[in-house]
């Protein structure tokens, strides 16, 4: 294990394992956790999954990962003691699989990045359909 600090509170860890053919990549985002801010945190992830401003809509996404060899993407959120923890994930298989010589781990690398600094967004929110049909099945969910 690798362990890196890039700046205060940001750190970078690299876990290399030959046993595997597949690289994965998280960001993890680690807050106070609000309980007046419970109701996004539930949102949040769904939302994020659904594309970003490169593949604005979930079947663009989803064909966007299919074409890096079955990638998969995932945002999720738990509590860990009195702090949100926000994850993002992104997982493939290692370059030297690839049938082309594709730098995959970079396209894995630009995808991740995009869904958590470049959103689909309007007027300077989530946009607001998705948001509602979010908050319908959480309720469901919850119900």
């Amino acid at each position: 294990m690798k362990r890196e600090t890039i700046k205060n509170n940001v750190s970078l860890t690299f876990l290399p394992n030959e046993k595997f053919k597949r690289n994965r990549i998280s960001i993890s985002f680690i807050m106070p956790n609000e309980k007046e801010k419970a109701t996004m945190y539930a949102v949040l992830p769904t939302l994020m999954e659904r594309g970003y401003e490169d593949y604005p809509d979930m079947c663009m996404f989803s064909k966007k990962l299919n074409q890096m060899y079955g990638a998969s993407f995932s945002a999720t959120t738990s509590v860990v003691g009195q702090n949100r923890v926000l994850r993002f994930t992104i997982q493939g298989i290692k370059n030297e699989y690839c049938l082309n010589g594709e730098d995959l781990l970079a396209e894995m690398t630009d995808v991740l990045l995009g869904v958590i600094f470049r959103p689909c967004v309007e007027e300077g929110g989530f946009i607001s359909d998705w948001l509602e049909v979010e908050k319908v099945k959480l309720r469901e969910e919850i119900e």
